[in-house]
């Protein structure tokens, strides 16, 4: 029996081993705990990382999807998160909401369609300084996802495919309130202001700058005319856009369009 309990603790030992010989530990340019899990086929967080952890980086895993319990080990001390280059196609309200030190988000290089609407507003930490979204496939953002932290003084957005339908008039409000505060990564370790890049995928008349809509505005209403909504003109540009394709596809009368 002894050698048996004897083996099972060798066993249990040499797992541990496995599990965590795959992260590295060292400390960051300034000075916090990190723990580094790049590129090693994980799917959730793996077991065995110290709970002093500041900074845990899971570059380059293969995670689809978030939740808080992942996180909750960490809950009093994890200031940085780095989830990059994973396969992230689903997030919850929830995800860091408990991490009350979070300084740092990068979810750049993932899969993400959409965004919660409460994802931000549910971060429980008052010093959030990075979100970085760049390269994923969200296309519409959600009414007031910033407004709960107005001031993050690092954003990134590029490289979505932003859908300028009437939904993106917060988007649009939020560049040009924020324009200051968003970025884009150029090369590995420069960043360059980007709220000009941040450009419209659809539909075809207005793949453009979403913060270059007003001049869009600008260019095609007669000089003196007070300027509509931008969300009036993309009505307006959506319903005369269709008119030209109708009057292509055959001849209209009215209402009535024949081949």
């Amino acid at each position: 029996m002894p050698r048996f309990i004897s083996t099972l603790v060798f066993l249990m030992i040499r797992c541990f081993i496995v599990t965590s010989s795959s992260c590295q530990s060292d400390r960051n340019q300034d000075h916090r705990p990190r723990v580094s899990c790049v590129s090693q086929g994980l799917t959730a967080v793996p077991a065995g990382i110290d709970a002093d952890t500041q900074v845990l980086v899971l570059t380059g895993n293969q995670f689809t999807s978030l939740s808080w319990s992942m996180y909750s080990g960490f809950s009093e001390l994890l200031m940085e998160i780095y989830l990059d280059r994973n396969q992230i196609r689903s997030l919850h309200d929830s995800t860091f909401s408990e991490l009350p030190r979070l300084e740092v988000i990068n979810l750049s290089e993932n899969k993400l369609p959409a965004l919660p609407p409460r994802l931000l507003e549910r971060v429980s930490s008052g010093g959030l300084k990075t979100f970085d979204l760049e390269n994923n496939s969200v296309s519409l953002m959600p009414d007031g996802f910033f407004s709960s932290k107005p001031e993050l003084p690092y954003v990134y957005l590029t490289h979505n495919p932003w859908l300028c339908s009437c939904a993106v008039g917060y988007l649009h409000s939020y560049l040009n309130d924020q324009e200051h505060n968003v970025y884009m990564h150029d090369g590995p370790n420069d960043i360059v202001p980007a709220a000009d890049s941040v450009v419209c995928s659809g539909p075809p008349h207005l793949m453009t700058s979403v913060h270059q809509i007003q001049w869009i505005l600008h260019s095609l209403i007669p000089e003196g005319t007070k300027m509509p909504n931008p969300l009036v003109f993309f009505q307006i540009s959506n319903s005369l856009m269709f008119f030209q394709q109708t009057q292509r596809a055959g001849k209209c009368s009215g209402r009535r369009c024949t081949e």
